[in-house]
C-alpha cells in the first residue's frame, strides 16, 4: 500500500494530479500548507503559475496569471477549473469589501462576541444589500468577459451572487450537486488573504483545497460541489475573511428545459464513469436503488473508487431490496481502499470488525484513513484507542487523534476537547479555550455544544457576555 501521511486532503480528481498550489498569504509555490496545529492541508490544482492577458475595463486588457485543469467535456462542449490572480483590479475589490464588512447580521451560525474573533459562517445575498450595488456592477463588468473568454461561454449571465465569511476553524458539509438546476459556471472570487475554496469534482467523495489569496478567482462547472473555509490565520484573534460566489447560466436556446441531469446520463451512457457515479448518487436520493445500483456497478466496473465505496455501502445497509453481501462490500472497499480512498478505508475497518475478521488489518486500514486527515477517520482512531478494540487502551494517543479530528473541523471532537479543557481547572485562560472549541462545534450544529453556549451566554462565563436572549 502507498501510504499517504500527514496530509489533509489527498485530492482524487482523474483530471489532474495532487500537488501544490499558491499558500493563502504568500505568493509562492510550496507543496504544502501548513495549517492550525501543524496540520497541513495538499492542495490543487498543480502546475507553475502561466501568465494570460484577459479583458479588461473599457476594451482593454489585463495582464494576469493562471493554473488551468482541462476536464472532461460533456455533450462536446469543454470545461476547465481555472486559478487565476491579477485578473481583477485591486480598485474594484475594495469597494466590495468595505461593503460587506459594514453589513450588520444577526445569524445564529455565528458567534462574534469571543476574544479570539468571529467564529462560524455567514452568508447572505450581496444583490439585496444597496451599500454592493454599484461595487458589484463594476466587478461584473471585468469578471464576466474574463469568465466568457476562458470557458468559452459567451453568453453567461447571472444567476445569483452571494457573500460568504468563514473563519478559521469552520469546516462546512459540501452540498451534493443540485441535477435538476441548470447552470453552467460557478465562481469564487476571494476578498481577503487566508481564503479556501474546498471542491470536489461530480462522482467523487474527497475534497480538494484551493487557497485563494486577496483578488483571486477560481472557476469551475457548475456541477462541483464547493464550499468555503478559513484559512490558516496563526494566534488569534481571528479575522473575519470573505469570498464572494457567483453563479452563472447560458443563454442558449438549445439548453432550455435541459436539466443537469440528463446530460450526465447522456455522458453516462457513453463510457463516463463519473456520470455514472453521479447518476447513482441522485438515484439514492430518489430512493431508486435498483437503479443506482446499476449505474454504481458499471462506474465500478471502470475502477471508479467513489462508486465502489458507495456500492459496498449499499450492500451492507441491506435495504432498498439490495440484498445484503457482505462478501462482496468487502471486496469493492478492499479495491477502493488500495487506491487511498479514505471512506473506503474507514468503512473496511469497521466492516472487518463487524464480521470478526483481522483487527490488527482494521487498524492499519483505519490508519491508512487518518493519516489522510480525514476528520471522521481520526475521530472514530481516538475511540478506538481509547475502548482498547486493538490492545489494551492508550489514552495518550485517543487524545492525541481525537484533538487532530477537533482541528479537522469535527464537531463531535470539537466538544470532546471543550469539556477535557472545561475539566482541567478553573483558570480564565483553559475556559476561554474551551469555550472557543464548544463555539466551534455548536456552529456545526453539535447540540450538546450549543447547550453548552447557551450556558455561557446565560451566565456570562467563558468570555461570553451575559446574554438570556441569545442563551435562549
Amino acid at each position: 500500500l502507498k501510504r499517504a501521511r500527514n496530509h489533509w486532503v489527498v485530492a482524487p480528481m482523474r483530471t489532474a494530479s495532487t500537488c501544490a498550489a499558491e499558500p493563502p498569504t504568500a505568493r509562492r509555490d510550496e507543496e504544502e500548507v501548513s495549517g492550525e496545529g501543524g496540520l497541513s492541508a495538499r492542495t490543487w490544482p498543480s502546475g507553475p503559475w502561466r501568465d494570460c492577458s484577459v479583458p479588461g475595463p473599457d476594451g482593454g486588457r489585463v495582464a494576469g496569471q493562471e493554473r488551468v485543469v482541462e476536464l472532461p467535456q460533456r455533450q462536446g462542449r469543454p470545461r476547465q477549473f481555472v486559478l487565476a490572480r491579477g485578473a481583477l483590479e485591486a480598485s474594484l475589490l475594495r469597494p466590495l469589501r468595505e461593503a460587506v464588512g459594514e453589513v450588520n447580521l444577526v445569524c445564529p451560525e455565528t458567534i462574534d462576541c469571543l476574544p479570539c474573533g468571529p467564529i462560524g459562517a455567514t452568508t447572505f445575498d450581496a444583490r439585496e444589500v444597496p451599500a454592493m450595488s454599484e461595487p458589484l456592477e463594476a466587478l461584473l463588468r471585468q469578471l464576466v468577459p474574463y469568465l466568457a473568454e476562458r470557458h468559452a461561454s459567451p453568453r453567461l449571465r447571472v444567476l445569483g451572487i452571494f457573500a460568504c465569511r468563514c473563519t478559521s476553524g469552520c469546516a462546512p458539509e459540501l452540498p451534493k450537486p443540485q441535477l435538476q438546476l441548470l447552470g453552467t459556471l460557478h465562481a469564487v472570487v476571494a476578498l481577503d488573504d487566508g481564503c479556501a475554496v474546498l471542491v470536489r469534482a461530480p462522482g467523487h467523495c474527497q475534497t480538494s483545497v484551493v487557497p485563494l489569496h486577496n483578488g483571486a478567482v477560481a472557476s469551475f462547472p457548475s456541477d462541483f460541489a464547493h464550499g468555503c473555509t478559513g484559512g490558516p490565520c496563526g494566534a488569534p484573534p481571528w479575522p473575519s475573511q470573505w469570498t464572494l460566489h457567483v453563479s452563472f447560466g447560458e443563454d442558449d436556446d438549445s439548453l432550455l428545459g435541459r436539466s443537469l441531469k440528463t446530460e450526465w446520463l447522456d455522458a453516462a451512457e457513453t463510457g463516463d464513469a463519473d456520470a455514472a457515479c453521479v447518476l447513482a448518487h441522485s438515484f439514492v436520493e430518489e430512493q431508486d436503488f435498483a437503479s443506482a445500483v446499476r449505474w454504481y456497478e458499471r462506474a465500478s466496473a471502470q475502477g471508479h473508487s467513489d462508486a465502489q465505496c458507495a456500492l459496498a455501502g449499499l450492500l451492507v445497509a441491506d435495504h432498498g431490496g439490495v440484498r445484503r453481501d457482505t462478501d462482496l462490500a468487502e471486496r469493492l472497499y478492499r479495491q477502493a481502499a488500495s487506491r487511498g480512498h479514505s471512506v473506503a478505508q474507514m468503512q473496511l475497518a469497521a466492516l472487518l470488525v463487524e464480521r470478526g475478521g483481522d483487527l490488527e488489518e482494521a487498524l492499519e486500514w483505519l490508519q491508512e484513513a487518518a493519516d489522510q486527515q480525514d476528520p471522521e477517520a481520526c475521530y472514530k482512531l481516538s475511540e478506538w484507542h481509547r475502548e482498547g478494540r486493538v490492545g489494551i487502551p492508550n489514552s495518550l494517543a485517543a487524545a492525541h487523534w481525537a484533538r487532530r479530528a477537533a482541528l479537522l473541523g469535527h464537531p463531535a471532537a470539537q466538544h470532546q476537547e471543550g469539556e477535557r479543557l472545561q475539566g482541567e481547572g478553573s483558570d480564565p485562560r483553559l475556559q476561554g479555550a474551551a469555550a472557543v472549541w464548544f463555539a466551534r462545534s455548536a456552529c456545526s450544529g453539535h447540540a450538546a455544544a450549543q447547550c453548552n453556549v447557551g450556558t455561557m451566554y446565560a451566565l456570562g462565563v467563558g468570555g461570553f457576555p451575559q446574554d438570556f436572549e441569545l442563551a435562549g
